[in-house]
């Protein structure tokens, strides 16, 4: 094994604490909790999401609001909310936190959690 590469495996095994036998030729990373999909997003399901801050504070540059919300936005960045539908990648949600509907970008929602359904 070339010194460079061993060296930075090395660096990298103490780092993440993955383990690292330089004898071997392979350095296997396992796989982490894998994030759901946002596939498996569901209507009339209660969920916990935290929303992407571009949605909150919108750049002048960004529609949403407009195109979509009738001009209005989110305020909270994380909060329980029922998916009422989905439309390709834009999904209708209700707000059980604060007096808001409206359509989020699939992209836009950072994480998610299943709480129950309606």
């Amino acid at each position: 094994m070339n010194k460079l590469v061993e060296k930075e495996l090395i660096k990298i095994a103490k780092d993440t604490g993955i383990p690292f036998n330089p004898d071997m030729r392979e350095f296997v990373i396992p796989k982490s909790a894998s994030k759901p999909s946002l596939d498996s997003l569901s209507v009339n399901t209660v969920y916990k999401i935290k929303i992407a801050d571009y949605v909150i504070n919108p750049p002048d540059t960004f529609s949403l609001a407009n195109t979509w919300n009738n001009g209005t936005k989110p305020t909270l960045k994380e909060q329980k909310m029922v998916v009422v539908q989905i439309l390709g990648k834009m999904v209708k949600v209700k707000s059980l936190d604060e007096e808001w509907t409206g359509w989020l970008p699939m992209k836009s929602i950072e994480q998610f959690s299943i709480i129950g359904g309606v």
